[in-house]
């Protein structure tokens, strides 16, 4: 699941 990983750290970056 390492490209859920990406996916969330990206999403968490652009959230804030």
């Amino acid at each position: 699941h390492s490209h859920s990983a990406i996916g969330t750290k990206v999403s968490i970056s652009t959230s804030s």
